[in-house]
């Protein structure tokens, strides 16, 4: 299991990115960072992190390191549109990590709280690795994917009456025209109805990451 933090904020000028950079040039442990911008909406610059000592949530919000990364992220690009923290099945910065593609797609499922017990969670994630058992007879171009249940529960206009537990995937591309080649794919056509099935609203994004994505070493 790895534990991610996904960081999301506007960019209110053009050197937003080069600032965020900055900020993970004083983090003092080797830590891996992605950075980039959302290709539906390139006002939105994305943070991703995987925090090699933090085996969970509580963990790592106590670390000086989190900390003071979380501060300089805030002082230096303002205030955050979102943060969420995800415990997911690889290291995304490993082998077959999707952390350093040059295209990063992200799918959040939302679920009533009440509904997702250990069980369902369980079904949620048997339904995706057969859906991806298929359409990845067709994919063009991935760099291999992850998924976990998000910690923090969510908003969501779809779900009423309680917040939502959120199946998210994450998944890394060569570039944005493969992941459209690939949706094309008549495997994919065969794939997606185990994931309607499910009734569940979805948000995709995808991430263009920048050259400044790298491990960083101290």
């Amino acid at each position: 299991m790895a534990l991610i933090e996904i960081i999301q904020f506007s960019a209110e000028s053009q050197n937003t990115i080069q600032k965020a950079a900055n900020v993970f040039k004083g983090v003092k442990h080797p830590q891996h960072f992605a950075l980039g911008t959302q290709v539906q909406n390139n006002n939105t610059i994305q943070i991703t992190t995987e925090w090699s000592d933090a085996q969970d949530l509580a963990t790592l919000q106590a670390t000086p390191e989190h900390k003071s990364f979380i501060t300089g992220v805030r002082n230096s690009c303002g205030a955050l549109d979102s943060i969420f923290h995800v415990p997911l099945t690889r290291s995304v910065f490993g082998p077959d990590g999707p952390g350093t593609a040059p295209v990063v797609e992200f799918v959040q499922s939302y679920f009533p709280t009440s509904r997702a017990t250990p069980e369902f969670q369980k079904r949620i994630e048997e339904d995706f690795v057969r859906f991806d058992g298929i359409y990845r007879e067709g994919v063009k171009g991935e760099l291999g994917w992850a998924f976990g249940w998000v910690i923090e529960e969510q908003e969501h206009e779809g779900i009423e009456g309680e917040k939502a537990k959120c199946f998210l995937v994450m998944r890394g591309w060569e570039s944005m025209s493969c992941f459209e080649e690939s949706v094309k794919h008549d495997k994919y056509k065969e794939a997606i109805p185990i994931l309607f099935a499910w009734g569940a609203p979805w948000r995709m994004w995808h991430v263009d990451q920048k050259d400044l994505n790298a491990s960083h070493d101290s």
